[in-house]
């Protein structure tokens, strides 16, 4: 009976043994599947929802005088002339035509004053940028900068948009004048001139009754379906922290992306952005059918750099452009890990790629309440993201049911039709 006894009492310790081992198992499979790199189509996929289009609507009311050649800039202009003539360093009449502009571009506040017309008229301008939402009620992350235009670009932008057309009217009027007489200038001649004629304006411009609008929209959707945010939390434009805290006005139900751990990522990881860049979203050249879809890039980190205030940076290779601002970064687990924020120029202005820069995560901790560790995955949110690995390992007939149930619950969620598409296609397909 003792050895039946230690038999039985062998066997259930193996049993609870077993069970003990399967546990733990079980435990570090989880733990490996949350650590688990993603392919780049899943974190695209999954993240696609959560990622939208800023819009930055300002209104004001603008009044400017318009701009000429006053009498003693023009005599100083022809005095400074005349000596290279005598110098013998202009030849014929086009060259001094040449020069007199050149002259007038090099040194504008010599020459040109206000006139006695008064343009007055209501205007808008704007700028767009992206952003990510990180609650169902729509708290959205995005750059400062890209909601927030200081006094000077404000005017700089209110020039180029309203009074674009004045521009126009005095670059045409000099061409006529000038091709009257058998004479042009060069296009980059004409491009700075028109430059000078816009600084001009920016320089004299009032603006009053100034009222800005901030929109975002959803993948998929139209721009002119965005939903209205307010400006919770803004910090300073770069070289500062350039980050900004949104909250959109009366919505729930809104898809998320995930916050991840910037400390532990190096030089040589993977990265990935999310965005809408204007090149790419609003290219003449594309089809115009109004539904907006994000743009994805991937490259590795390339430095952890500090700022001029001693705070990190990161710098990455994988591509942005204007309109990436404000847009999440991603790392291999599809956990935003940055912030895609500037780029960097060469001497001649030109973009150099390669060369961007990312505000790490835990800068836009700083900004959020309880530095963001109470953010939780919505329920329909996280059903979304196993019908995306469903359907990613090939299992499309249930993706098709899962993706279909989010649809029956939540008809406007983003991209749902076209996966419920492409699962029945791929079902189709298997017959």
């Amino acid at each position: 009976m003792a050895g039946k006894g230690f038999v039985k009492a062998a066997r259930q310790g193996a049993c609870l043994l077993l069970l003990g081992l399967w546990a733990v198992l079980l435990a570090g499979c989880g733990a490996e599947d949350e650590n688990a790199a993603l392919s780049p189509r899943v974190i695209a996929d999954i993240n696609k929802p959560g990622v939208v289009l800023i819009t930055n609507i300002y209104t004001a009311q603008i009044s400017v005088q318009d701009c000429q050649i006053s009498p003693e800039g023009n005599q100083r202009l022809l005095q400074t002339l005349s000596k290279r003539l005598k110098a013998g360093e202009i030849a014929d009449k086009q060259q001094l035509i040449s020069a007199y502009f050149d002259e007038l571009i090099r040194q504008p506040s010599l020459y040109l004053v206000p006139s006695a017309k008064v343009i007055s008229q209501e205007a808008k301008s704007g700028c767009m940028g992206t952003g990510f939402i990180l609650t169902e009620d729509g708290c959205i992350v995005t750059n400062a900068h890209v909601v927030h235009l200081t006094d000077e670009q404000l005017q700089q932008s209110m020039v180029q948009s309203a009074l674009q057309k004045l521009v126009k009217n005095n670059l045409q009027g000099f061409q006529q004048q000038l091709s009257a007489g058998g004479y042009s200038l060069s296009e980059e001649q004409l491009g700075k001139l028109e430059q000078v004629i816009v600084n001009f304006y920016a320089s004299h411009l009032k603006v009053s009754n100034v009222q800005q609008q901030l929109y975002a929209s959803l993948g998929m959707g139209k721009v002119q379906d965005g939903f209205a945010c307010t400006v919770k939390k803004i910090g300073e434009p770069t070289p500062g922290k350039d980050i900004a805290v949104l909250q959109a006005v009366d919505r729930k139900g809104l898809p998320t992306v995930e916050l991840g751990d910037d400390t532990v990522m190096h030089a040589g990881d993977k990265v990935f952005v999310l965005g809408y860049p204007g090149v790419a979203t609003f290219n003449d050249a594309l089809s115009q059918d109004g539904k907006l879809e994000s743009t994805f890039t991937a490259g590795m980190l390339s430095a952890r750099k500090m700022m001029a205030d001693n705070w990190e940076i990161f710098q990455m290779d994988a591509a942005i452009t204007n309109g990436n601002s404000g847009g999440p970064v991603f790392n291999e687990q599809g956990k935003v890990i940055g912030v895609a924020t500037f780029g960097s120029l060469n001497e001649q202005g030109n973009q150099i790629q390669g060369m961007n820069f990312a505000i790490p995560v835990s800068i836009v901790r700083e900004f959020l309440p309880d530095n963001g560790n109470q953010l939780q995955i919505g329920e329909t949110m996280e059903q979304y993201r196993e019908a995306v690995r469903t359907f990613d390992q090939g299992e499309y007939e249930d993706a098709l049911s899962e993706f279909q149930e989010i649809h029956q619950a939540q008809p406007g969620f983003p991209y749902i039709q076209e996966f419920i598409q492409q699962a029945q296609a791929s079902l189709d397909k298997q017959k």
